[in-house]
């Protein structure tokens, strides 16, 4: 019995460590709009905007001023409180594909008004390099 625990407690202990080693996606929130990042391909990202879905408005990829970058799953919403109507933070992960210089853009607007501009927006100038 003795040996299980032990051999248990082993591979906990590796998994544990395997976790904690792995590279953090790098985070980018308003503050970062318009500035330039090196990535490589494979490299995801996260970015991280303040929002509120009870107003219509959402945060969404404008794909046709966005290239090289992948989005990955669907954004995550989190509410800042449980009060009806609170805003909160959508999180975004995007993963790098294509080597060269591209552009990562999204948009703050109401998408069942697609005639109308968006009231805010978000770019990152990226420089994709091969691993």
């Amino acid at each position: 019995m003795k040996k299980y625990f032990v051999w248990f407690g082993c591979v906990l202990l590796a998994l544990m460590l395997m976790t904690a080693c792995q590279p953090k996606s790098p985070t980018y929130t308003k503050a970062e709009n318009g500035q330039s990042i090196d990535l490589v391909v494979g490299q995801e990202i996260l970015v991280k905007l303040e929002g509120n879905p009870t107003t219509g408005y959402t945060w969404e990829l404008d794909t046709e001023a966005s290239s090289g970058m992948e989005q990955v799953g669907e954004p995550d919403y989190s509410a800042d409180s449980s009060a009806t109507g609170s805003g909160g933070m959508f999180t975004f992960r995007f993963k790098a594909v294509e080597a060269g210089e591209h552009t990562l853009h999204l948009k703050y607007w109401r998408t069942f008004e697609p005639d109308t501009p968006p009231i805010e927006t978000f770019g990152l100038k990226i420089n994709i390099s091969e691993k």
